[in-house]
């Protein structure tokens, strides 16, 4: 038996298996074309009239003859709900990277000669929990045991160092654009220990937006000459187009049974990129600002991924760090090279045995939500792992008996704008006042990424405790690049983060209010019109007038010594 690593790519996906003979590990990519000439296949599956299914190549060959059969880069819709529709039929993105993944382990049991034991399936850095469960999910259908998830900068990172003799420490930067996804990951690499000090990404940047605008000239171009019915495989038209324009200055096709002559230039293509450099140079200079480090203390640049063929692109990046990259980097391979390593668990040494030792992050802040839909940060971004922070919580209502613990993951200030993980009911609490019972939350994230979360009411000791696996790399459909939206809604969540406090603050002042009332019956201290204060302050509260509680807050506060 033995193990592989597996680059499940948006577009293209390979695999490979590192094996020790002659005293050594040594690295062979898996042929996965059909004809076996082919280290890669594309990522694309077909369903003809009959349901038969064709794979890779043989499924993008379909696509004259089933228009309407075919589904493709559906990894960016891993972990979503999304639907692909092949004639009349529906299919889910966890279905589809299914169907690959079997091709990859037949592929490999037959080229080994032998049965898949597990594998190493690397993903991009920013895919968050769902998208990892729903490779996870596929794999498992594919009948393949997932040993670990690694991210893909990572991945290239190990391949990069396994084929280096020098073995002295450095920072290695990795920018790995591939078809539907961006990252960049900060490495600190010596002998066989690897830090991720940092990393971060668009999960919807990468050679799709570039093929989608391609698309969008050749619909143009049939459109100005009012064919309105384009040709079924126009999108890998799209593809080829900039393929051939990242090695010439000139590409043309002749599109569909019109026969009407398309032609783009290399200039038009440097036009479509740098449309794109400004997200491009956004996560290069985010995953710097939290490594820890500066620009000028990298030793290394590592420029992957398909869409960096295109000179313009390679040269841009090059020219934004203000340092040569790394020339020998083979695109196409070297992911599931790095994957196929680590799953061998060892990286080539002077006694061709050094166990090789990965140190991670949470590259995603995970929190806790708490009363009006505001986040608690439990452990923030780029924390290295394992780790394990608690913090104490309370009840918000008198002689509460159990509490909610909601467990997300994102940057956003309130959880609904996150990605909901997982939550549980904490009951058994001791009845208390308001505000008076103690409850302490855990959040603990091992080495192999596995999140346990748990809550426990330091009276009565009663716990509950949720496990979350895979908790360490991390865009679902409904909360699309993450990180990203965090500038985009800046200013709108500053507004909403500070409406959900001040209703925070003036519940609690309401019923600091009505307590001095209660208490006033008995007291020697009388406030006349604490009676009026209690019903405007609820008013204000149930119109959510945000400008008045403010107000009232502030005059409750100094007026009735809170």
């Amino acid at each position: 038996m033995f193990s592989m690593g597996i680059d499940l790519g948006t577009g293209k996906t390979a695999a490979a298996v590192t094996v020790f003979s002659e005293l050594k590990y040594s690295t062979v990519m898996i042929p996965l074309s059909d004809n076996k000439s082919s280290t890669f296949v594309k990522s694309s599956v077909t369903f003809d009239m009959s349901d038969r299914i064709y794979t890779g190549n043989e499924a993008e060959k379909m696509l004259k003859k089933e228009p309407d059969g075919n589904a493709s880069n559906f990894k960016i819709k891993m972990g979503t709900d999304y639907l692909y529709e092949t004639g009349g039929k529906f299919h889910m993105p966890v279905e589809l990277s299914a169907i690959m993944l079997k091709l990859v382990k037949n592929r490999a049991e037959e080229f080994m000669n032998s049965k898949v034991k597990d594998a190493v399936i690397a993903v991009p850095a920013y895919f968050n929990q769902n998208q990892r469960n729903a490779t996870y999910e596929a794999a498992s259908i594919a009948g393949i045991k997932v040993k670990n998830m690694i991210s893909e900068p990572t991945a290239v990172a190990i391949s990069y160092w396994n084929s280096m003799k020098n073995r002295s420490a450095r920072n290695i930067m990795v920018f790995d654009m591939g078809s539907g996804t961006t990252d960049v990951s900060i490495v600190h690499a010596r002998d066989q220990s690897f830090t991720v000090l940092s990393t971060y990404g668009n999960t919807n940047l990468g050679g799709l937006n570039m093929d989608m605008e391609i698309e969008d000239a050749l619909k143009s171009r049939l459109r100005n000459l009012g064919i309105t019915s384009y040709p079924p495989d126009l999108k890998i038209i799209a593809e080829k187009i900039k393929i051939k324009l990242s090695r010439h200055e000139s590409a043309s096709v002749i599109l569909g049974k019109n026969k009407v002559k398309f032609s783009m230039d290399s200039q038009q293509l440097t036009q479509i990129v740098e449309r794109m450099t400004h997200e491009i140079f956004k996560c290069i200079d985010m995953a710097i600002n939290r490594s820890g480090i500066t620009k000028t203390m990298l030793d290394t640049l590592i420029i992957t991924g398909g869409p960096t063929k295109i000179p313009y692109l390679f040269n841009a990046i090059e020219k934004y760090m203000a340092m040569s990259a790394v020339k020998n980097i083979n695109s196409e391979t070297s992911v599931a090279t790095g994957a196929s390593i680590i799953a061998a668990g060892h990286i080539t040494g002077e006694n061709g045995q050094s166990r090789i030792k990965i140190n991670d992050i949470v590259p995603i802040s995970l929190g806790c939500v708490i009363l009006n839909d505001l986040v608690v940060t439990m452990i923030p971004a780029n924390t290295p792992v394992p780790c394990s922070r608690t913090r104490p919580f309370t009840t918000i209502k008198d002689y509460q008996k159990e509490i909610e613990v909601k467990v997300v993951q994102g940057e956003r200030p309130l959880g609904s704008d996150n990605v909901l993980m997982g939550n549980f009911r904490l009951t058994g609490i001791k009845p208390a006042p308001r505000g008076e019972a103690s409850i302490n939350v855990t959040y603990s994230v091992d080495k192999n990424g596995i999140l346990k979360v748990s809550a426990i009411d330091n009276a009565t000791g009663s716990r509950k405790e949720i496990k979350i696996e895979n908790a360490l790399q991390h865009s679902s459909d409904e909360v699309k690049e993450l990180k990203e939206t965090v500038k985009r809604y800046f200013n709108e969540d500053l507004k909403r983060k500070k409406m959900a406090e001040v209703m925070n603050n003036a519940e609690e002042l309401l019923y600091k209010l009505k307590g001095i009332a209660n208490k006033q019956l008995t007291s020697e201290t009388t406030h006349y019109n604490i009676n009026k204060d209690i019903l405007k302050l609820s008013k204000a509260i149930q119109n959510n007038n945000i400008a008045l509680l403010s107000q009232l807050e502030a005059t409750y506060k100094k007026e009735y010594s809170i």
